[in-house]
């Protein structure tokens, strides 16, 4: 059987410890079937035998637990019987049978393993050896009392009544043993999304930040341009040499600063072409991470807030960074928004036409304080932002709203346009064209 070299000893001993006191105490929980033979009893010791063997297999042999069982099991029980006064030969008459059983539970699922288990390293093989370990231990325990209390006799029908205990366990340690299984594949999945989404959360932030820095880069080239013109035009008119020197400064500095940004631009590009690599999701795998995103906001924020959503139809997004880039900023702006108990924000998903052309509507709908008039025509524009803290003085950089129209109109070609009354809630509608994504999903 294959083991874990790299445990240490003592920490093999205190894991081994640890089995046996479990198996030991729980040997307590039984049932005194004196009529089967005396001092026979039906333990639930033998289930946590069985649920052990298989959880720690990679640490322990059945065998090594089944002699750890034999040996403490039978003490606590010899203990428990040393109170009621009796002889220590009755004692160990009622006891010794026990240590029997284990032993040959051992040995009958080390004969298991090598037949089949081995082969086929599942619960159900598993379980199958266990019951065959149980059945033929209790069948040797039985054996072993008969001969030492003479005037006893094995009936044929005690074997029908001692398969079906072994099966009664056996179905007990299969449904926990499932139950662990499936317990932990739930834990492996939910660690597995929340890597996935943390990992698509960095993405979407490179992916943000690389077109913030990109748009820096043409305000710099724009800068540069002009000041070279500026250059141009002073040493023309005659100007005094000081200051020209100094608008060339100015434009060589500028240039020197796009140059430092192309770098920036270059690495982000590939770091996001290495992160964004077969970048294509569902549309409503899209709204699933946006709304679980708005959730998780929420409840950092210990705000109360009802994602509904309205899908009829799905389809593939090829750029579904900037698609999630664009409802994960919608719905959390929505959630920071809210100032009542409860918000509410849907998410409608739909298709229609416009003359000869087929769209996917996009909006996202929120009943929070609304935007006021004043504020309407500022909302896109970038660095634009009313979110404060009121700590620490800090505003936004106002990025997001920009970043979700340009996403929108420049990459996606389609329209954005914004509805609000306020008080009443705010309305983002978007408009994509259909053949702009890969296609509808069947």
């Amino acid at each position: 059987m294959k083991k874990i070299q790299s445990t240490p000893l003592w920490e093999k001993i205190r894991i081994g410890f640890f089995i046996a006191l479990i198996i030991a105490i729980t040997a307590q929980v039984n049932i005194n079937f004196g009529n089967v033979a005396p001092g026979f009893v039906i333990a639930v010791d033998v289930v946590v035998l069985g649920v052990f063997s298989y959880s720690f297999r990679r640490l322990f042999s059945p065998m090594q637990i089944a002699l750890l069982a034999a040996v403490f099991s039978p003490l606590f029980r010899f203990l428990q019987e040393y109170e009621k006064g009796e002889s220590v030969q009755t004692k160990m008459m009622d006891v010794f049978p026990d240590t029997i059983f284990f032993v040959v539970y051992g040995m009958v699922f080390l004969a298991c393993w090598r037949a089949f288990v081995k082969e086929n390293e599942t619960i159900g093989s598993f379980v199958l050896a266990a019951f065959f370990s149980d059945f033929i231990g209790n069948v040797t325990e039985v054996l072993f009392i008969y001969l030492i209390r003479e005037h006893y006799m094995l009936r044929l029908n005690m074997l029908g009544f001692l398969g079906g205990i072994a099966m009664f366990r056996a179905i007990f340690v299969f449904a926990i043993l499932v139950a662990v299984d499936y317990y932990a594949d739930q834990e492996l999945q939910r660690e597995q999304l929340e890597r996935f989404e943390f990992m698509v959360n960095q993405s979407i932030a490179l992916s943000d930040e690389f077109r913030i820095v990109e748009n820096n880069k043409e305000d710099v080239e724009r800068v540069m341009k002009k000041a070279y013109a500026l250059y141009s035009d002073l040493k023309e008119h005659g100007i005094a040499k000081e200051y020209v020197d100094r608008s060339l400064d100015i434009a060589r500095g500028a240039h020197e600063i796009k140059g430092s940004y192309q770098g920036i631009v270059d690495r982000l590009e590939e770091l996001r072409s290495d992160t964004q690599s077969g970048d294509e999701l569902t549309m409503g795998d899209i709204v699933a991470f946006a709304k679980h995103n708005a959730e998780a906001r929420a409840y950092t924020l210990k705000k109360t807030v009802l994602i509904k959503v309205h899908q009829t139809t799905d389809f593939k997004v090829k750029m579904a960074y900037m698609m999630i880039s664009i409802l994960r900023n919608l719905t959390i702006n929505a959630v920071e928004a809210f100032q009542e108990p409860m918000g509410v924000i849907q998410i409608c998903i739909d298709e229609e036409e416009y003359g000869d052309r087929e769209y996917y509507k996009i909006v996202v709908k929120d009943n929070g304080p609304g935007i006021p008039k004043g504020d309407m025509e500022n909302v896109f524009l970038s660095g634009y932002s009313t979110k404060v803290n009121d700590t620490t003085g800090y505003l936004q950089r106002g990025l997001g709203l920009p970043m979700v129209k340009e996403y929108v109109e420049r990459d996606f070609r389609g329209y954005m346009t914004l509805e609000s009354e306020e008080g009443e809630g705010t309305t983002f509608i978007i408009e994509v064209p259909t053949d702009v994504f890969e296609g509808e999903v069947k």
